[in-house]
């Protein structure tokens, strides 16, 4: 079929919703390599992807063939493999939390900004409303140089994040 898009899509018609007009087809998955062996495989020697397409994109049928009788293969439901989705869910969560401890919680969009700028290069984190650097140095609001801080022995590290906050204009 053609969308209205101006894409051709090719595949089986694997379910059809009323309430939604969403047309669900079954794609054959293309490695590049395999381009040209696509054509004479059935559904069963292979993986397939989902594609739902609203109906009101569809422009055109462009060839129309009722699976044949003994193709029994295209009325089963593809195999999930559930430990992969739950991996894939657990790493997936894994992965937003790390990201959500990379944004500050009551601070300004310039301490955000700060973070963001020392974290391009150096391991951060927040502690509560402080950047804490390598795990050495200190920035308290309002997040210019003279508001940093180390451990004794990091002075090395206090000088690069000095740097780095000095270069950033807020």
């Amino acid at each position: 079929l053609s969308t209205t898009l101006g894409e051709i899509v090719s595949g089986e018609v694997f379910a059809y919703d009323h309430q939604t007009k969403c047309l669900v087809i079954r794609e054959r998955k293309v490695d590049v390599d395999e381009a040209d062996k696509v054509l004479n495989q059935t559904p069963s020697s292979g993986s397939w992807n989902a594609r739902i397409i609203n109906a009101s994109f569809i422009k055109e049928v462009l060839s129309a063939e009722r699976p044949s009788s003994s193709d029994s293969t295209s009325l089963s439901l593809p195999v999930v493999d559930l430990d992969r989705c739950e991996k894939r869910e657990k790493r997936s969560l894994e992965d937003a939390q790390k990201r959500a401890e990379l944004i500050g919680i009551g601070v300004t969009r310039e301490a955000q900004s700060v973070f963001e700028a020392l974290a391009k290069t150096m391991p951060c984190k927040w502690d509560e409303t402080k950047i804490i650097v390598l795990g050495e140095v200190t920035i308290e609001s309002p997040y210019l140089v003279q508001n940093c801080s180390a451990a004794p022995g990091s002075e090395s590290t206090l000088d690069r994040v000095k740097k780095v906050v000095s270069s950033f204009v807020c």
